[in-house]
C-alpha cells in the first residue's frame, strides 16, 4: 500500500474507517465503598461480630452472683405483761390440821392442865374483795383425846384475810363467831363443856402449782399452803369455861378469778 497512488490511498483509508467499529469509551473507574462492597466470604459476618451488649448467657458477674442474706436481727425482748392476781374472785377450800388443845370446864373437879392432841378441819367459802382483802365464812371443828379426856368442839366464824404484799400470797387471817364444845373425862361423872364466842387468828402462805403454765393470763387458780393458827373460846369471866387450840395445818382451795 506504500506504493499506491495517493488519491487511491485516500479512498482506501476512508473505506476502512467506515468499516471499523467505533472505539468504545473508557469504562468509568469503580470507586470502592464499604457500603456497596460485598462482604468477603472469609471476613467476619455481622452475626459473628463481637458485641458489647450483655446477653442472658454472658451476664454481669456482680448481677449473676446470689444476693447475700441480710444479717438476722437480734430477737426483741418484749416487756413482760402484768401478771394476773392469783388471789381473785370467789374461793372455796378446806383446811386440815393436827393440833393441840387445852380445855377447861369448872364443873369437872379434875386436873385439866394437860394438852390434848388431836386433829380437825374447816370448810371455807368467800370472796376476794380487793387484791389485799378476802372476806368469807369458816365452818369447822375437831376431835381431841388422851388417856382420860375426850374433847369435841366446833363453830362458825366470819373470816377476814389481809395480804400486806399483794404480789406475794402471804396473809394474816382473823375471825370471830360462835361455837360449842363437849368435854368428857373418865375421872369424873360430870360432863363439861365450852361455848359462846369463838375467835381465831392465822398466818398462811399459798402456792399456785401449775398456774403459770395452765392459766398464765387468767387470774385465780388452785392454791395450797401451810397455815399456823390459833382457835379458841375465851372465858366470859374468871373461872368460866375456855379452850385454846394451836394447829399447824394445810390449806387447799380454788380461786375462780375475775
Amino acid at each position: 500500500m506504500l506504493g499506491c497512488v495517493p488519491p487511491l490511498c485516500t479512498i482506501t483509508l476512508a473505506a476502512l474507517a467506515r468499516l471499523s467499529p467505533a472505539s468504545e469509551p473508557p469504562a468509568p473507574a469503580l470507586v470502592a465503598s464499604d457500603a456497596s462492597e460485598p462482604a468477603s466470604p472469609s471476613g467476619p459476618s455481622s452475626a459473628d461480630a463481637p458485641t458489647n451488649h450483655p446477653t442472658s448467657v454472658d451476664a454481669d458477674p456482680a448481677e449473676a452472683a446470689p444476693a447475700e442474706a441480710a444479717p438476722a436481727e437480734p430477737p426483741r425482748l418484749e416487756a413482760p405483761g402484768v401478771r394476773p392476781p392469783r388471789i381473785s374472785g370467789t374461793y372455796l377450800g378446806m383446811g386440815i390440821w393436827p393440833a393441840l388443845t387445852w380445855a377447861y370446864s369448872p364443873n369437872l373437879e379434875v386436873d385439866q392442865s394437860a394438852a390434848i392432841p388431836g386433829g380437825g378441819g374447816a370448810m371455807r367459802l368467800g370472796q376476794a374483795v380487793f387484791p389485799w382483802l378476802t372476806l368469807g365464812l369458816d365452818a369447822g371443828g375437831g376431835f381431841y383425846f388422851n388417856r382420860d379426856t375426850f374433847v369435841m368442839q366446833g363453830g362458825l366464824m366470819f373470816e377476814a384475810g389481809f395480804y400486806p404484799l399483794p404480789r406475794h400470797p402471804f396473809s394474816i387471817h382473823t375471825g370471830f363467831g360462835f361455837g360449842a364444845g363437849l368435854i368428857l373425862d373418865e375421872r369424873s361423872d360430870e360432863r363439861g363443856g365450852v361455848g359462846g364466842p369463838k375467835f381465831m387468828g392465822a398466818l398462811r402462805y399459798e402456792f399456785f402449782p401449775g398456774a403459770e403454765r395452765k392459766r398464765p393470763e387468767r387470774a385465780g387458780g388452785w392454791a395450797l399452803g401451810p397455815e399456823l393458827a390459833w382457835r379458841g373460846f375465851t372465858p366470859a369471866a374468871k373461872g368460866r369455861p375456855m379452850s385454846n387450840t394451836i394447829l399447824l395445818g394445810l390449806w387447799f382451795g380454788y380461786y375462780w378469778g375475775r
